[in-house]
């Protein structure tokens, strides 16, 4: 029988109240979730572990931006603190590159686009294949609804591909 897992807060957090209701509750709430996940953390660390410097690193980085974002939009001007834990982390910027920078989205969304363009070559010629296939079954003089139902598709969908091959 599968196990069913539950994470340490989502029966209690069921019936609470929304933050904009009470924000000291959602404030309590969000101090216990940190505590949860750091305090076994802060243990091995004091056990001698030497290891968990990335993890703390991690969720301290990510505690920041989520802070600085959220205190932004409270009307807080954060530019200094980003800029700071930039540096402190050595982090790109949020900031849009120079023209004629290149920048390490940029050569992400240039390796994704090429890759993009490989998955639709290789979807091209599947459907290309996928449709000799259909074409093979016909001559074999399969009927078209077996035909169908093996491609998953419609009897008029595979009337369609033959008349277009011919």
């Amino acid at each position: 029988m599968s196990e069913v897992l539950r994470f340490p807060h989502s029966e209690v957090m069921s019936d609470q109240l929304p933050a904009h209701i009470d924000p000291e509750a959602a404030l309590t709430r969000l101090e216990q979730a940190i505590a949860s996940e750091t305090k076994p953390l802060y243990r091995q660390k004091a056990a001698g572990m030497t290891a968990l410097d990335p993890v703390f690193r991690a969720i301290g980085l990510l505690l920041l931006r989520r802070g600085a974002a959220i205190s932004k939009d409270g009307g807080i001007m954060t530019d200094l603190v980003e800029r700071e834990v930039t540096s402190a982390f050595a982090t790109p910027p949020y900031e849009r590159p120079p023209v004629g920078v290149s920048s390490v989205a940029l050569d992400e969304l240039k390796r994704a686009s090429r890759a993009k363009l490989r998955a639709l070559r290789e979807y091209r010629q599947a459907v290309r294949r996928w449709r000799k296939a259909v074409r093979g079954a016909d001559e074999a003089r399969h009927r078209k609804p077996d035909i169908a139902k093996v491609a998953n598709t419609t009897p008029g969908r595979i009337t369609q591909i033959l008349r277009k091959g011919r």
